[in-house]
C-alpha cells in the first residue's frame, strides 16, 4: 500500500498538480524546463578484465547485475585486489554516488552505499550540477523516465542505453529549496516501505524456522 501510495504521490508532483510551500506558506516559483544534461554529467565505467578477479580482493567491482530499483545489492559481486593505473578518479566510487544501469533492465538508479566500490562498464554515474542529488534520485525513479529510456535503448538484440539518450531527457525543475522538501518527503515513504519490508522479511524466516520446529 504504501508503494502504490508513493507511485501516485509522486506522478501528482511531478506533474505539479500537487505543489509544495516555503516556510511561510508562500508558492514557489514556476518549475523550469530543462535537459538532464542541463543538471547533471553521466560519466562510464572502466572495463575490468575478467582474469584480475580475485575471490578475496579488496575492492568490489559494480555491474549492472548489481545496480537495483533503488538500491545497491552486493550480495553476488565479483572483487579485484588493486586498483587498475588506467582507472580514472571518477571510476573509483564513494558512498552517496549515483548509479545508473545502461544495459538490460536500463533506467534503474541507486546510490552506492558501500564502500571500496569501483565503476564497471555499462554502469553510469550521475554527477549532478545546480540539482538536489536526493530530487535527481527521485526523479529518476518515475515510470515516465524507465518508459522513456526503454524506448531510447530499443533497436538491438540488448537494450542500451549511451550518454546522450540520458542527457537528453526532458525534465522540470523546481527551485532548490522545493526540491530539498520534495525529495525529503519521498525519502521517508522509501524509509517506511523498506521497514515494512525488514518486518515481512523477519517474519518469513520466523514462519519458515516455526514450520521447521
Amino acid at each position: 500500500l504504501l508503494e502504490q501510495y508513493k507511485k501516485g504521490v509522486m506522478q501528482k508532483i511531478f506533474s505539479q498538480e500537487l505543489r509544495f510551500k516555503d516556510d511561510n506558506g508562500n508558492e514557489y516559483s514556476d518549475w523550469e524546463e530543462k535537459k538532464l544534461g542541463d543538471v547533471c554529467e553521466m560519466k562510464n565505467g572502466y572495463a575490468f578484465k575478467s582474469n584480475s578477479y580475485s575471490v578475496n580482493g579488496k575492492y568490489n567491482i559494480v555491474t549492472i547485475s548489481n545496480v537495483q530499483n533503488g538500491y545497491l545489492d552486493i550480495k553476488k559481486i565479483n572483487k579485484i585486489e588493486d586498483v587498475p593505473n588506467e582507472c580514472l578518479k571518477h571510476q573509483i566510487l564513494e558512498i552517496g554516488d549515483l548509479l545508473i544501469s545502461l544495459t538490460g533492465n536500463v533506467g534503474r538508479v541507486c546510490f552506492v552505499s558501500e564502500l571500496n566500490c569501483l565503476l564497471n562498464q555499462r554502469v553510469g554515474k550521475l554527477i549532478p550540477k545546480n540539482i538536489s542529488k536526493l530530487f535527481l534520485f527521485q526523479l529518476l525513479r518515475l515510470e515516465a523516465f524507465i518508459t522513456q529510456m526503454i524506448a531510447d535503448s530499443q533497436g538491438g538484440a540488448q537494450l542500451n542505453l549511451s550518454k546522450p539518450d540520458i542527457e537528453r531527457y526532458e525534465i522540470y525543475l523546481p527551485s532548490m529549496s522545493e526540491q530539498i522538501k520534495i525529495a525529503t518527503f519521498l525519502s521517508t515513504i522509501d524509509e517506511k516501505i523498506n521497514h515494512c519490508q525488514a518486518q515481512i522479511t523477519n517474519t518469513e524466516v520466523w514462519k519458515k524456522g516455526l514450520l521447521q520446529g
